[in-house]
């Protein structure tokens, strides 16, 4: 019976010992695998941030640079904001007495694609968003790619594109022609297994209610 507790005594110490060894080999082969995947993550994430924060860089420098030699065209005032015009439409307090014209482009003070002018009249003209809903134009994905876009209203933007063209977040759509105005930012990229598209949500990265002047460009 002694030596039974005896036996029992010894095999609980020795469980308490080797189970500090246990645990501590454990957590070693745990970190062992846990921090090359962690590194590896680290590392794709990094990737992609200095993607994304390169891409935001360049599109920074085009603005930096559209604001320091300025546009050739009609400065205008915003008479009507979105909120009171329908459809995706503003009027400015420029018209065809000032050489405005049907069809010409608008763009912000930091040189933002808006949209363009649908009706003039001597004095004052309506500008329609190129976001309006339906509206569809020809743009330029990352300054490579011609793709076509739709509008969605309230400056919102979908395209689609097949699985092999490349599209991240942060991708830029401009414009086609001399100049090459932004027009809007990939926000969203809905790529599911099995879908020969990508359906790809953009926004204009600048806020049309905050704007009180836009430039009205020569055709």
């Amino acid at each position: 019976m002694r030596t039974r507790i005896v036996a029992i005594s010894l095999f609980v110490l020795v469980s308490i010992i080797f189970r500090q060894y246990l645990a501590y080999a454990l957590v070693s082969l745990g970190s062992y695998i846990a921090i090359p995947i962690w590194e590896t993550r680290n590392f794709l994430m990094s990737d992609r941030t200095k993607e994304r924060n390169e891409k935001l860089r360049i599109l920074s420098l085009r603005i930096a640079e559209f604001e320091r030699t300025g546009p050739r065209g009609e400065l205008a005032l915003i008479l009507s904001s979105i909120s009171s015009s329908p459809y995706d439409t503003f009027l400015v307090d420029r018209g065809g007495n000032h050489g405005i014209a049907f069809g010409s482009k608008v763009i912000t003070e930091s040189g933002v694609l808006l949209g363009e002018v649908i009706e003039v009249y001597p004095e004052i003209s309506k500008v329609e968003l190129y976001s309006a809903f339906g509206k569809e134009l020809e743009v330029v994905l990352d300054g490579k790619e011609r793709v076509m876009v739709s509008g969605q209203g309230s400056q919102n933007f979908f395209l689609k594109l097949p699985e092999g063209v490349a599209v991240a977040a942060s991708s830029t759509l401009f414009s086609t022609g001399e100049g090459a105005y932004v027009l809007a930012s990939v926000e969203y990229i809905k790529d599911e297994p099995g879908d020969a598209f990508q359906k790809i949500y953009a926004r204009s990265p600048v806020n049309i209610h905050h704007e009180t002047r836009v430039y009205v460009l020569p055709n």
